[in-house]
């Protein structure tokens, strides 16, 4: 499985936590949840970096091709991923930059995740997503958390079409 977005807490970064946030938490999470997994996380931030237990993280710019490219470069060729998380950027470009240069390693039945959309950005997600991303459905999840708004945080999950019967 793989992350985007380690939890930096540099408050000059644009994807901070804030200073109270705990760099790679979500990661043990997963890791403690799929007992069997290798965790990979990925993040632009790369004083969080760090290496446990069946988890390792990589410094990975999510807008760029090009640092995807060379982390990609870095995989067994064989390497597949089950489940991507993006929980980044946020926004539609840098969510499509990263689908764009990683999705050809999501396994035939993988879910590709992307977290914290807001509602009001749906449309925009679905726009990029529909028209560069043939071969892939694209459904939305809006989340109720008690004490937030409705919609303030949906997830949009990618799966590949399935193949056509014979």
């Amino acid at each position: 499985m793989l992350e985007c977005g380690i939890g930096t807490n540099d408050p000059a970064r644009v994807s901070s936590m804030g200073a109270e946030g705990r760099p790679g938490a979500s990661l043990r999470v997963w890791r403690d949840y799929f007992p069997a997994a290798r965790i990979i996380g990925i993040d632009i931030d790369d004083s969080i970096l760090f290496t446990e237990e069946r988890i390792e993280t990589h410094a990975v710019d999510q807008t760029s091709a090009e640092s995807i490219r060379l982390f990609v470069e870095r995989l067994p060729p064989e390497a597949m991923f089950d489940i991507v998380i993006d929980d980044g950027l946020h926004t539609p470009e840098a969510a499509f930059s990263l689908f764009a240069g990683l999705s050809h390693r999501l396994a035939q039945d993988g879910l590709w995740v992307i977290e914290d959309v807001p509602v009001r950005r749906l449309a925009r997600y679905a726009e990029v997503f529909r028209r560069a991303a043939p071969g892939f459905a694209l459904r939305a999840f809006v989340l109720h958390r008690r004490g937030s708004a409705v919609g303030d945080n949906c997830l949009l999950v990618a799966t590949r079409d399935e193949p056509a019967a014979p």
